[in-house]
């Protein structure tokens, strides 16, 4: 592989790739295996907080930030993530990451730093001894394991007690009287992965590395009585270990998943059957992957055979179970979901896959949208839980999942009557009040606006961002849309009504998707072209091959912009097609790694090679 040419797409024969990832795979084999059994979680060194990062304090349950005030008061009663709320972390022992058990301090703005004085907390002195001393421990980490960011932790004082910031009757005092180890006494330690990334120094900051695959890859899928395609394959990573994943189609008609190291290494590979790749995801403590094959060829197989979940152990690729993603009497699971649709949706206890298919009962002709909830110990689908609906014609699909405040939250772009794209929010299984909505339109029940979007977990709040584009019925270019959503006690609401992010433009933006960068703001990639790619009469169809839009904007319009935290662009947007690092419009997988965010691309049909983009960051703020 070394020796061949960068630009190259040959095909290797087929001793020459297996004795290429036979290497590979022993060496990032023996690295993973070693790093799992040295920490205990699959985080690999220098991958969590170190001596010197920003670090914000924050409270659970209110989501309030410790804050330090200029003549050294602590308190907790504010949500603000300014000046007063940031702390420098420094280990006692020094320079380098910062693990579970270690002794550190918490340096504010005024220069000086945390105490414990009795039972009071405080900011009043620039001293590092034992009373400005703290033991960190995360929560559910062994001993030695890495702080990663947006841990949940403890801190313990000298005295022994642990400090807590809002207990029940004294919300928002910070003091240190329990030796608990409970919810009053857990903090989350914010760090942003990305602070300091501009527009204007993207591009330096930009990697692409190429991976040999196993089977070469296939874009040519005939499933059902739409043409499918398989271009798009899916992409996962863990943001708090090395590793990444993906899932794609291979031109056996394979679903072959490769397990990648933190060196674009392949570490595992795996053949999950006969099928097409329909979604990948990494559960939010990292020991398990969950794939997403649907098994159909016609369009009888694919209302008999919804896609089958799969759960894997990582890094090995063990299959712990496989199920079906669930079977609904007045429903077909799937036949009517976009081929890189966003619909799985990951907890440690629950997946959710988030789909449409033709009716059987009640509406015969029309499509439905179904909502299917599986154990995620067992795979069985959880009583009660998931629904059908019948002949709402929902036609573009989104699911994600906050860690945070552990509450899953889908969009449907319906075209029932009001057409609307809806967002609805679950906790424990439970709907939780409010579906906020953003105004569509409908031809007839059966075509609508919306071509595409996400939802991404914020991980600054409880709540979420979603980008989409939109098509104006009038027949104006599709423009990206960007909105905020909030979780409380009351439910699902905006934050930050949906915007166009691009108003002024009379480009077609096509979009997309999102990733945190810290401090509110917010990197969104799409994909821009001078014509209007969705043409009125395609808008509901779920296969990218009906839509008008040509192999040059696949490869030369993919575009990233950041913005605020309102959704207002900061600089100039960047055309990473002309830095060889596509984002070609068939697929939506931005992810979170440690230092960076990544996507993953193929070229072209028949391809030997996938590759790897990769945004270094850097979390200090520049």
């Amino acid at each position: 592989q070394a020796r061949l040419s960068p630009d190259c797409d040959c095909s290797p024969t087929e001793p020459v790739v297996q004795a290429l990832q036979q290497r590979r795979m022993a060496r990032a084999g023996l690295w993973h295996i070693a790093c799992w059994l040295l920490i205990g979680r699959g985080y690999a060194d220098g991958l969590g907080l170190q001596h010197g990062d920003s670090v914000y304090l924050t409270t659970p349950r209110r989501n309030h930030r410790i804050t330090a005030d200029q003549k050294g008061a602590v308190h907790a009663f504010w949500d603000h993530r300014g000046t007063w709320q940031r702390f420098t972390l420094e280990r006692v022992s020094g320079a380098g990451e910062v693990r579970s058990g270690d002794t550190v301090l918490f340096r504010a703005w005024t220069g000086h730093r945390l105490s414990v004085q009795n039972q009071t907390v405080h900011a009043m002195w620039n001293n590092t001894g034992s009373w400005e001393q703290f033991k960190i421990e995360a929560k559910g980490a062994s001993p030695g394991a890495p702080v990663m960011p947006y841990a949940t932790i403890f801190l313990k004082a000298h005295t022994g007690a642990r400090v807590d910031a809002d207990a029940p009757g004294s919300d928002g005092v910070v003091q240190a009287r329990y030796d608990h180890k409970g919810s009053w006494q857990e903090l989350i330690i914010e760090a942003p992965r990305c602070p300091g990334l501009t527009a204007e120094n993207l591009a330096s900051r930009l990697t692409v590395t190429r991976v040999t695959l196993p089977v070469r890859f296939s874009w040519n899928c005939e499933f059902g009585r739409q043409p499918w395609t398989c271009r798009h394959g899916f992409y996962a990573a863990s943001p708090d270990s090395g590793l990444h994943a993906y899932l794609y189609t291979d031109t056996d008609g394979l679903a072959q998943l490769l397990l990648l190291d933190g060196e674009d290494a392949i570490n595992q590979t795996k053949v999950l059957g006969s099928g097409k790749a329909v979604g990948l995801q990494f559960e939010p403590g990292a020991g398990h992957l969950v794939a997403a094959v649907s098994l159909g060829t016609s369009a009888a197989s694919l209302n008999d055979n919804p896609p089958t979940l799969t759960k894997l152990k990582v890094p090995s690729l063990d299959t712990v179970w496989t199920a079906q993603a669930g079977r609904h009497a007045s429903v077909h699971t799937s036949w009517a979901t976009p081929d890189n649709a966003d619909g799985l949706a990951v907890s440690d206890d629950r997946y959710l896959w988030h789909s449409a298919g033709s009716c059987t009962e009640g509406c015969p002709g029309s499509v439905g949208e179904t909502l299917t909830v599986l154990d995620g110990a067992t795979g069985q689908g959880i009583a009660g839980e998931g629904y059908a609906l019948p002949g709402v014609r929902s036609a573009k699909q989104m699911a994600g999942y906050s860690r945070r405040s552990g509450v899953f939250v889908t969009a449907s772009a319906s075209a029932s009557d009001p057409a609307a794209l809806r967002f609805k929010g679950y906790s424990d299984g439970k709907p939780l009040d409010g579906q906020p909505s953003f105004e569509s339109w409908s031809w007839g029940g059966v075509r609508q606006g919306v071509s595409r979007g996400a939802i991404k977990a914020d991980p600054e709040s409880t709540g979420f961002a979603s980008v989409w584009s939109h098509g104006a019925v009038d027949g104006a270019p599709d423009k990206l849309f960007f909105s905020k959503l909030k979780v409380s006690a009351d439910g699902v609401s905006w934050s930050v009504a949906p915007r166009a992010v691009f108003p002024d433009s009379n480009k077609t933006q096509i979009g997309g998707n999102a990733v945190p960068l810290g401090h509110g703001r917010w990197l969104v990639a799409y994909t821009e072209t001078d014509h209007d790619a969705m043409m009125d009469e395609n808008y509901l169809w779920s296969s990218w091959e009906r839509w008008d839009i040509p192999d040059e904007v696949r490869t030369q319009g993919s575009r990233m912009a950041i913005l605020d935290w309102a959704g207002g662009v900061v600089g100039a947007p960047v055309n990473i097609s002309a830095l060889g690092a596509h984002f070609p419009v068939e697929i939506s997988h931005l992810v979170e790694r440690p230092g960076g965010i990544s996507w993953a691309f193929t070229e072209r049909h028949g391809s030997w090679y996938m590759k790897v983009a990769h945004l270094r960051c850097d979390r200090a703020t520049e």
